[in-house]
């Protein structure tokens, strides 16, 4: 009778032959074809089928007029010659070219440097920066434009991730060590296999949330004021975004092509917290707390820095979770010569803000991270505006000199970024190499100039306006729009915007006043008629909110956001409802979830009118 083997042994033996049994089928299941899950789909969050980026016209591809709402016009061959070099720069509104257009983004300047610089080479650096695109739907566009044979990719993303409503209703459950699990199990195709047999079998559950085709934003529908701190769901977004990240990594590596990922970068010192919440505190401690913090503010204010400081860092010991406290802190840090210190709470306020619309540390760690894992090129793009900002400004603090708002960077900082591109790209045997000659560099940002007139400001302060008051910064968007107002004076559309801005502080006569104006100049603006009919609904005058709100609907164009279209039907069947018509009120709550099924104000007006029917 043979001896018995150790336990330590057998246990060995087992892991061995389990170990074994699993490469074994992972390599048979590669030879069949079969593609890890991350390959395919994303495991945290659904996406109905949406319009490609790209469709083809003739022998080039061109951006679809659907997409033109949330990205640029680009166009570039069908066929790829031998002497072209396809990069596409994925991303959000920084890489579109916000509150501009992609003539003076960074890719833009890249292009340019490269065609320059090497003149050989058919340089197609292609801007595929999507408005409010955060990492998850980055990774859906990147399963599309692996088809397009690149041989770069360029990515910078990361402001954009609490932008959407996620619930993660099952998600929110999951423990960190399940979460991890369900990440590395996303990566074997012996569990892509199973899944697919799965729902072979059985329908495959609904994913754990489902996102709208296109991006509908918090703030758009609710504002700042529907964040709240949840620490939870915070962990749960930079699991998700380390995820996209790494699958946008894949899929382009397993295309051929480079990869070079951008640390993002955000204006600290100029631009406050969205939102600011004070941690739990008792009555009489909360009590203590707001006298200090008031204090601190109005000796701001008031030119004492000395007296500020006091007083808000004795705040900052009851409650060190304040976002606009810890802002106040660094300035008046600043304002006392200590940049070091003031750096740090500028950041702690940024990281603390109720509303994340400027990437955490949290992000650039996961960013170096999986550079790192993947052996690529990261481009440390804050390291790069400090130096230039000591260089240039005086100081390393990001603030107003680089950004145009909260997270923009000015054309300035768009042409650094373009200029430590360039550098990668040679470092990656792509081009020549080399630092940038300054005579190209000097005829580059000439051509960038002349590109911008009056016009064209006009029309990124307006851009500005929008985004600073989706954002909340209700007074800061009104100076921009009054700002492109002053440029562009008989612009319907900006007329529009100022008197939606005017509305939102409450001066609603004024506001009626731009949106006739608007409406006068041009009958056919849409956004113009949907504000005026909007303005009509909310002071009770029905019938002309829906007569402008139909009109609104009859002009709205094929590429505006689903959301916005959506929207416009949910007021026309509440103004039809105050009308007292309940079947045209239902069909308009029916045609806004079959443009946008996610509607959950179209889906629970129709619940209670099917409700009170019965």
């Amino acid at each position: 009778m043979p001896a018995e083997l150790p336990l330590g042994k057998k246990l060995a033996l087992a892991v061995a032959t389990t170990v074994t049994f699993f490469v074994v089928v992972e390599l048979a299941l590669t030879v069949l074809g079969v593609k890890p899950v991350r390959q395919i789909r994303d495991p945290f969050v659904g996406f109905r089928p949406g319009v490609s980026l790209f469709a083809r016209d003739g022998d080039d591809y061109v951006t679809d007029p659907r997409k033109l709402a949330f990205f640029n016009f680009q166009t570039f061959p069908v066929h790829k010659e031998k002497s072209s070099l396809r990069a596409f720069c994925i991303g959000g509104s920084t890489t579109y070219g916000r509150p501009y257009d992609s003539r003076t983004a960074y890719p833009a300047f890249l292009e340019a440097y490269l065609e320059e610089a090497d003149p050989a080479i058919d340089w197609q650096i292609i801007n595929a920066g999507g408005i409010s695109y955060a990492s998850y739907r980055l990774a859906l566009l990147m399963e599309e434009l692996r088809q397009y044979t690149p041989d770069l990719v360029i990515v910078y993303t990361g402001h954009n991730e609490f932008l959407e409503e996620r619930s993660y209703s099952e998600v929110r459950d999951w423990s960190s060590s399940f979460s991890t699990a369900v990440g590395l199990a996303s990566r074997s195709r012996l569990y892509s296999f199973m899944q697919a047999a799965r729902e072979a079998i059985v329908s495959p559950p609904a994913p754990s949330v489902q996102m709208a085709r296109e991006v509908t934003t918090i703030l758009e529908r609710d504002g700042p004021e529907t964040y709240h701190r949840d620490l939870q769901l915070r962990e749960r977004v930079l699991d998700h975004y380390r995820f996209s990240l790494e699958r946008i990594v894949t899929m382009a590596e397993e295309s051929g092509a480079r990869v070079i990922l951008v640390n993002p970068a955000s204006n600290l010192k100029d631009f406050g917290p969205f939102k600011s919440e004070s941690s739990v505190l008792s009555a009489s401690t909360l009590e203590r707390w707001n006298e200090l913090f008031e204090e601190g503010r109005r000796e701001l204010a008031e030119g004492n820095p000395d007296e500020a400081l006091s007083a808000l860092e004795q705040a900052e010991s009851l409650d060190p979770h304040h976002a606009e406290n810890l802002y106040l802190l660094g300035r008046a840090l600043l304002e006392k010569g200590r940049p070091e210190e003031a750096y740090s709470y500028f950041v702690r306020a940024k990281d603390e803000d109720i509303a994340p619309l400027r990437a955490l540390s949290e992000i650039e760690v996961i960013v170096s991270e999986v550079a790192a894992g993947h052996g690529i090129h990261l481009v440390d793009y804050p390291e790069i505006l400090r130096l230039h900002n000591r260089s240039e400004h005086g100081q390393e603090i990001l603030g107003s000199e680089l950004f145009l708002d909260h997270l923009h960077p000015n054309i300035e900082a768009h042409a650094e970024l373009a200029k430590a591109l360039y550098e990668v790209v040679g470092d990656l045997g792509l081009s020549e190499g080399g630092p940038l000659p300054e005579e190209i560099e000097k005829r580059v940002a000439s051509r960038a100039e002349r590109l911008m007139g009056p016009a064209d400001m006009g029309r990124a302060l307006h851009n500005l306006a929008v985004t600073l008051g989706w954002a909340g910064k209700t007074s800061e968007a009104l100076t921009a729009s009054e700002g492109a107002l002053e440029l562009l004076p008989e612009d319907s559309e900006i007329l529009a915007t100022n008197g939606h801005l005017l509305a939102k502080l409450g001066r609603e006569d004024e506001a009626l006043e731009l949106y006739l104006a608007a409406v006068k100049l041009n009958p056919e603006n849409g956004v113009a008629l949907a504000r005026l009919g909007d303005h009509y609904g909310r002071v009770g005058r029905y019938e002309e909110a829906r007569k402008f709100l139909q009109r609104a609907i009859d002009q709205t164009q094929v590429h505006w956001p689903a959301g916005f279209r959506s929207l416009l039907h949910v007021r026309l069947g509440r103004a039809y409802q105050q009308l007292g018509d309940p079947t045209a009120a239902r069909q308009a709550f029916e045609q806004a979830l079959g443009i946008e099924p996610s509607s959950e104000e179209a889906r629970r007006r129709l619940a209670q009118m099917s409700a009170s029917s019965h």
